[in-house]
């Protein structure tokens, strides 16, 4: 896979204008925000339709309210299909989210934002596989600070509905002193789009940034063939004199205490934007990773601030 930064940096200036239209009013049924309500104190979640949440991304916005966030959920196929007719099986489900601002001891304030989005699936009777998972994606701007986020699987007779809860910290993108980067994640594929997605939709298997089409490896699974590339940015970098990034960037794979790949310094000078994504030749003809657990350690210094950064993710070699 080619390296994308010059891509994302050419692109850079058309970070989401991404906007649920003000004069549209979100009304979560009543049957929904009485059990959204009534369980979240405890957060005490309610399966009538099995959904795992399974984390957030978030990256710059241009929008007023500052930070792209990115929702993945993971559901089974026979939680969404129902229906079937003349060869093909069909799934409808309601999505609804709601947002709580919270104080500092996490309790919840009052709802600042409320979300409602469709969910629709078509198959081919012959490729359905009930017993299949599939990542979800659902994409907001928020502002930074605290929330419980509720997050509402419902079918469209409201007679099976389940909620969950969860606690989201987003940092204030713009103001971070410290050095530190987005969350991470490993890159599958990436697609320019002509225009860039600017409203609020559920995507399966990926997500869009802007104009970029993004599907991630959403377990951090590889087989010994696949290409891994990590994508993040780097927030709390300081501008050269020239208005420009510099940073020298350090990777280790470790399995448990052991080092087991130590990567040359990737030297990165006259950034025009902090955006990082590297190609990682963890799998090579000289090189090959037994299956089994490991973690890519990351070290970040800022040559501009001389401020450092230390992360890690983990991932799992399979089989081929």
């Amino acid at each position: 896979m080619k390296n994308f930064l010059t891509i994302f940096l050419t692109l850079i200036l058309i970070i989401p204008l991404f906007s649920q239209k003000k004069e549209e009013v979100i009304k979560i049924p009543k049957e929904v925000a009485q059990i959204m309500d009534l369980n979240l104190a405890e957060r005490k979640n309610r399966m009538d339709i099995p959904v795992e949440f399974k984390g957030y991304l978030y990256y710059p916005s241009r929008m007023e309210e500052n930070i792209f966030v990115i929702f993945l959920f993971k559901i089974k196929n026979d939680s969404i299909f129902s229906t079937e007719a003349e060869g093909k099986i069909f799934g409808e489900l309601d999505t609804f989210l709601r947002f709580y601002s919270t104080d500092s001891k996490g309790i919840p304030k009052k709802v600042v934002k409320e979300v409602y989005l469709p969910l629709k699936e078509i198959a081919e009777k012959g490729n359905y596989n009930p017993e299949e998972f599939h990542y979800y994606s659902i994409i907001q701007t928020l502002n930074p600070g605290d929330y419980i986020l509720s997050y509402s699987l419902a079918s469209p007779d409201l007679k099976k509905i389940s909620v969950a809860y969860t606690d989201l910290t987003l940092p204030d993108i713009i103001k971070v002193d410290k050095l530190q980067t987005t969350p991470l994640f490993f890159l599958k594929s990436l697609k320019i789009l002509d225009t860039p997605q600017t409203e609020a939709i559920i995507q399966k298997d990926s997500f869009t940034y802007g104009r970029l089409q993004i599907e991630p490896y959403f377990e951090n699974k590889f087989k010994g063939n696949e290409t891994v590339e990590l994508f993040y940015f780097i927030l709390g970098a300081s501008t050269s004199s020239k208005g420009t990034y510099d940073f020298e960037i350090n990777y280790k794979v470790k399995k448990g205490d052991a080092d087991k790949i130590k990567f040359a310094p990737q030297i990165l000078e006259n950034q025009r934007a902090p955006i990082i994504s590297h190609p990682l030749p963890i799998f090579s003809e000289d090189r090959k990773l037994e299956p089994g657990d490991y973690t890519l350690q990351i070290f970040i210094k800022d040559k501009n601030s001389g401020k450092s950064f230390e992360g890690k993710i983990d991932f799992v070699v399979v089989e081929n």
